[in-house]
């Protein structure tokens, strides 16, 4: 910007317009086919410098620049500056009435617009509260006229919602320096009348402006040197657009080059597609896609929704093989191998002052419009993600949630009601409205369903959801539910001080269960329907009776059973009634022992109602339980 010929030779202002623009048009306007198309696009930026130390102090705000995207071309951008400066620039989508046309520097008060952000997570929300509260150094607005595109043989070479339209020659970066153009012009102006020369007034210019700006334009000048470097050598104009993309992602932005190369990793990326990532996966910030190809991503951060850290966010390819290294070992779920190509989003969800959940949001890029939540069983803490990887390959977008603990346990319910409440209804909600939360930033069009799929534990939760959370699902499959939990685990606990331990005197093996007896309950009811074909068509019309297997006086048989064996199959098969002959819960079915022996009669206590009773209901990890009676449990 300093030509040869400026040595007061003409006024200020023909010398701007006829010296310093020209050179910067001629060469802009000489690769743009057809030139430059320039409007305003109504989209501004508020810009102001609050204190370093109050901003850092703010959990989750890192110490490096980022772009805190949102939905609608909504952004927060935050940059700890030199000294004690911090910079925080936002976005502003709608016109601002009676501003529509100002240009850099404007003073702001940017609390009246401040609700808008709202939808950030809760470090942006902080920080624009700080900059609402004047907690700052100065606020600056500006918009005006932008550069739209420079189109050469019909493909884009250059797009920039802050471009300035004389800054083509530079890039999209360089509009911010030509924004302060009155500052410049006063500076040429002051020396032109006390008899100084062009060089003296950028000093002065350097002088008045901030350390940020001398940082910013230290950039734009390198930039500017490779440009004259690129002219020199008179490439094609094709050519000379993607030798600056190249050389400019090599040097000036190499630092963010090598955060998208670190995303990339992360997310497992292969690299043939153009992704930019701001920020690292565990602050949760976001993923945008650039390329027109999938224009279904413009995804959220996870930190948006309440009370949420996310863990993981990520780009899997169909095949990939994702590895959980987070889940309990004993959820048997180490790795799961996706189907569909699909945006994963893993986050941690606080559900009180001593809880919180885990929560998988899977997001299919070839979405069908539903949404299907899924769970598990027993006393499950694990995320189900061969559910998850079943439902996106049929293009549902998908949520998996841990209950609120983890493993197959429940040691965590230990003297934690929170965790209970989550197990028991808590953690399906709120995964359910986070997936929602979600899929409304994700994809353009609006979900058409909202479905369950659960079994056993997971049925009862589906059936609680309906009662509790109407409004959650559209459809429920709820499969085998273990509704009227306490009272389903306290019949479970009742078998093992009915069949006693492993080598007590009465005690029954399970091989006899699914031999002799089953055999017996065969024989006596196996006909009932008619047809011979070792199936019980309706268990409920077997009237089993087990004292057929009584053994007889020195027959030396091996396929019976004693008599206080016999009246331990009798009580099995019977009705659980309280002692008032109320009943407490219907008999176990004939035909069942072929699959309920080894867990229900192995001389073991029931390891899900042991589980339950010592850490849910008594809060006593040394609760005994071949102690438990109906009466008094």
């Amino acid at each position: 910007m300093e030509p040869a010929d400026s040595q007061g030779t003409e006024e200020p202002e023909s010398f701007w317009n006829n010296t310093i623009i020209p050179k910067i048009l001629r060469r802009s306007k000489s690769y743009a086919f057809p030139e430059h198309k320039i409007k305003y696009n109504g989209q501004s930026a508020y810009r102001t410098i609050i204190h370093k130390p109050t901003a850092e102090k703010i959990e989750g705000i890192p110490k490096s620049p980022v772009f805190w995207q949102n939905t609608g071309g909504k952004y927060v951008f935050t940059c700890p500056l030199g000294g004690d400066d911090f910079e925080v620039t936002a976005r502003i989508r709608r016109p601002i009435e009676g501003q529509e046309h100002v240009s850099w520097g404007r003073p702001f008060d940017f609390s009246t617009i401040a609700s808008e952000y709202d939808e950030f997570c809760e470090p942006v929300r902080k920080v624009i509260q700080l900059a609402a509260q004047g907690e700052t150094q100065e606020f600056a607005l500006f918009s005006g006229p932008r550069l739209e595109s420079v189109v050469h043989e019909e493909a884009i070479a250059l797009i920039g919602d802050a471009s300035h339209p004389l800054s083509g020659a530079f890039g999209a970066g360089a509009g911010f320096a030509l924004e302060d153009v009155y500052a410049l012009t006063q500076s040429v102006d002051w020396h032109w009348n006390n008899g100084g020369d062009l060089s003296a007034a950028l000093e002065l210019y350097d002088q008045i402006r901030s350390p940020h700006y001398r940082d910013l334009y230290k950039v734009l000048d390198d930039f500017g040197a490779m440009n004259t470097t690129l002219l020199s050598e008179n490439l094609p104009v094709n050519e000379e657009i993607e030798e600056r993309v190249r050389r400019a992602a090599e040097n000036i932005w190499s630092q963010q080059s090598s955060h998208q190369d670190q995303a990339h990793k992360k997310a497992g990326h292969r690299g043939t597609e153009t992704w930019r990532v701001y920020g690292t996966r565990r602050m949760g910030l976001l993923v945008t896609e650039e390329r027109a190809t999938k224009p279904w991503l413009i995804l959220v951060s996870p930190g948006s929704l309440v009370n949420s850290t996310a863990q993981e966010i990520s780009y899997v390819e169909t095949g990939a093989n994702l590895t959980f290294p987070e889940q309990d070992p004993s959820c048997g779920r180490g790795s799961q191998v996706v189907r569909t190509n699909l945006c994963r989003v893993a986050m941690n969800i606080t559900t009180s002052s001593r809880s919180q959940i885990v929560a998988e949001v899977w997001l299919p890029e070839k979405w069908n419009g539903r949404m299907v939540a899924v769970a598990g069983g027993g006393l499950d803490g694990c995320v189900h993600t061969e559910d998850l990887a079943y439902a996106t390959a049929h293009g549902f977008a998908a949520v998996g949630t841990n209950n609120g603990h983890a493993g197959t346990t429940g040691v965590q319910f230990l003297n934690n009601d929170d965790v209970v409440i989550d197990f028991s209804y808590r953690a399906i909600h709120t995964g359910v409205l986070a997936g929602k939360s979600l899929l409304k930033s994700l994809y353009k069009e609006k979900m058409t369903g909202s479905y369950f799929l659960g079994c056993s534990l997971g049925g009862r939760q589906g059936v609680q959801a309906a009662d509790m959370f109407p409004e959650d699902f559209d459809g429920i499959v709820a499969g085998a539910p273990a509704v009227d939990f306490n009272n389903l685990y306290s019949w479970r606990a009742s078998f093992y001080p009915l069949t006693g331990s492993v080598g007590s005197k009465d005690f029954i093996a399970p091989a006899t269960w699914r031999t002799t007896i089953h055999d017996e309950v065969l024989k006596q009811c196996d006909t009932i329907d008619g047809v011979q074909d070792g199936i019980i068509e309706d268990p409920t019309l077997c009237h089993f009776e087990p004292g057929t297997l009584l053994c007889k006086p020195d027959s030396g048989d091996s396929k019976c059973l004693t008599g206080a064996q016999v009246e331990i199959v009798r009580k099995i098969f019977s009705p659980t009634n309280y002692t008032d002959g109320k009943l407490f819960w219907p008999a176990m079915n004939p035909g069942s022992e072929i699959i309920t022996a080894d867990g229900l009669y192995s001389g073991s206590p029931f390891a899900l109602s042991q589980n339950w009773f010592r850490y849910a209901i008594y809060n006593d990890p040394n609760w005994d339980p071949a102690t438990y009676t109906l009466e008094k449990d």
